[in-house]
């Protein structure tokens, strides 16, 4: 079955569009690849549940807890930005480490994701928040332990600061650095991710970092990044009790992650999207 043809607007790049997804957020279609960088189902919804929240990092940051992240795949940089407003919500300190082969250009991180692009998905899934200990006066429960607009109320503020401090010459760079807000640290790599070795090149990330986000283009599309080569890097860098969370749920691609030692299980995607997404534990 063909996909649902979705309304595309064009960017001023030649082979990406914008494409409206189903939850009115926005995504990147590449056409010489036929493929988006998200879910047509909802760009939103998936960075919110299938990375946020099934890989542990929303309950970690709004339970206080110091957070490594590394994304696989950087993208449109929306996964990144809203970690980085759930960190800064919580006041929470977030050390976010990602590697792309092509950084996209500061434009396009800018109009990716906004806090508007968030109604449709929060209020399609209910992510449950760690128990408040102590409510505000006349504060529900309801009001407090699920994720909401106002949670990313840092979000635009985020990413005009990216925006703007995105260097012009960043393909001629091997790693890019910079601190947002009061928590936040991107650290983004330049490079092919087949050529990653942690333990040589970045060993303070060896067994370091709580989640990553496994946001690579499709098995089909780019089978050497669901190599064991590349996952075998991605076990490496979690530390123990980790997860590595993903959309796809391919039986060959779980076969592969048990193969380098991942506990691999199956979760509900979100509202209207997959059916199932992957979270795979090192154990």
């Amino acid at each position: 079955m063909s996909p649902p043809e979705r309304a595309k607007l064009p960017t001023e790049i030649e082979d990406l569009q914008w494409m409206v997804t189903d939850d009115g957020s926005l995504t990147l279609w590449d056409k010489s690849l036929n493929e988006t960088y998200h879910s047509g189902c909802g760009a939103a919804a998936e960075s919110l549940v299938v990375y946020l929240s099934n890989s542990g990092v929303l309950g970690r940051l709004a339970s206080g807890l110091p957070t490594r992240v590394f994304e696989m795949g950087f993208g449109t940089g929306s996964a990144f930005l809203l970690t980085a407003a759930i960190a800064e919500h919580f006041q929470t300190p977030l050390d976010f480490w990602a590697i792309e082969i092509r950084p996209l250009p500061s434009y396009i991180l800018a109009q990716a994701i906004c806090i508007e692009h968030l109604k449709q998905a929060l209020a399609d899934n209910a992510l449950s928040l760690p128990a408040t200990p102590q409510l505000e006066p006349n504060q529900s429960c309801s009001e407090v332990d699920v994720l909401n607009m106002e949670h990313f109320s840092r979000l635009g503020q985020l990413t005009d600061q990216l925006a703007k401090s995105w260097p012009v010459d960043l393909l001629d760079r091997k790693q890019f650095s910079i601190s947002l807000g009061n928590y936040c640290k991107l650290n983004l790599i330049i490079g092919d991710a087949t050529q990653l070795h942690v333990e040589r090149d970045y060993p303070e990330l060896c067994s370091q970092v709580d989640a990553v986000y496994f946001d690579a283009f499709s098995p089909e599309t780019n089978p050497q990044l669901w190599s064991s080569l590349v996952l075998r890097e991605m076990h490496q860098m979690l530390a123990p009790g980790g997860c590595l969370t993903s959309y796809c749920v391919k039986s060959a691609v779980r076969k592969t992650m048990e193969e380098v030692g991942f506990s691999v299980s199956r979760l509900p995607g979100p509202v209207g999207g997959k059916r199932e997404v992957l979270l795979s534990r090192k154990s």
